[in-house]
């Protein structure tokens, strides 16, 4: 194995075990605050759990597609349908997240009254059929390479040019088109609506406004006034818009190399080296999942409390495992 691959394995072996980690913490948080949960967190936890099945999936069978799988084998083929199974997943999820974030602001009454947990759920479920479906296109549009000894990644000789055509430069810049679309829509409706002095407010402030205003109880919320508590939900709306543009925006980031890289950069240097800028493109998506949690948490009201919840209850679950192999002893 060259020193490429060495790195690549090494570098990914370290993300999936954070993936794994982080993505497990947040969606244990969710699950402790799921009574105090929002519609819009449903994406959220959808996202955590494609996050988390790609450190648990994905990045492993990555890596073996890089030590072990040949370009002209079935497991080349069958695992590269996985990974981008998963990865389209996230990107529907993050599509429609984007579309219910406008929906949400452009039409708030409508939104809260038709966005019911029913139509979530239907969404999400097609978000993961759909991608699962892209992803066995890899078996119908798969080709017999002409050097079938060949690295996995240099899957350009693998499948159907139009089929790889169709990925890189129509269903993910297509997607990505949406979600621009969608938050400069947003931002046109908040420079309208908004208060003049929230638009000069930075993103930190919001965060601590929006806080404070979560951290106010229900007896207290009776005695405001009704554009207290219209400002209150208005100001907490912007906090989960522009946390999930954060996300998406990371999102659309880590995606940005396969077209760039893999297709327009090689036209200029046709001498760059495919399957290492192949490994490259894999390992950005895969940071993506890993630095994807610690945007999640962000979305739980009084995460530290919760956060800090469950760190005592793993060292208590901890300290009573090893009282109770003492006294086995």
């Amino acid at each position: 194995m060259d020193t490429s691959r060495i790195i690549f394995v090494s570098i990914n072996s370290v993300i999936s075990v954070v993936t794994i980690t982080a993505n497990t913490f947040a969606l244990i948080l969710f699950y402790q605050q799921r009574r105090s949960l929002r519609k819009t967190h449903a994406f959220v936890v959808s996202l955590g759990i494609g996050d988390l099945l790609q450190g648990c999936v994905g990045i492993p069978l990555t890596i073996v597609l890089c030590i072990t799988a040949p370009l002209g084998s079935f497991d080349c083929v069958a695992i590269c349908a996985v990974r981008l199974s998963i990865c389209f997943v996230s990107l529907f999820n993050t599509v429609t997240a984007s579309l219910e974030r406008y929906w949400a602001v452009i039409h708030p009454i409508h939104y809260h009254t038709k966005a019911t947990g029913r139509i979530i759920g239907r969404t999400i479920v097609l978000c993961w059929i759909a991608g699962w479906i892209i992803g066995c296109l890899c078996f119908v549009f798969a080709v017999e390479p002409p050097n079938p000894d060949l690295s996995c990644f240099e899957i350009r000789s693998r499948y159907h040019k139009g089929f790889l055509m169709f990925i890189v430069f129509v269903a993910i810049p297509f997607c990505s088109l949406i979600v621009i679309v969608a938050y400069s829509l947003i931002y046109r409706q908040w420079r309208k609506r908004i208060k003049p002095t929230m638009n000069d407010m930075t993103l930190t402030q919001i965060f601590r406004q929006s806080q404070k205003m979560q951290e106010i109880d229900r007896e207290q919320s009776v005695i405001l006034t009704k554009d207290a508590v219209s400002e209150a939900r208005r100001v907490r709306e912007i906090r989960t818009t522009l946390l999930m543009f954060a996300t998406v925006f990371l999102f659309i980031l880590c995606w940005l190399p396969w077209p760039i890289i893999l297709n327009i950069t090689r036209r200029f240097y046709p001498e760059m080296n495919y399957a290492h800028s192949a490994m490259v493109c894999y390992t950005f998506v895969s940071l993506n999942s890993m630095i994807n949690p610690f945007l999640y948490v962000y979305h739980i009201e009084k995460w530290r409390e919760s956060a800090k919840r469950v760190v005592g209850w793993s060292s208590q679950l901890s300290e009573t495992t090893g009282s109770s192999a003492k006294d086995e002893k």
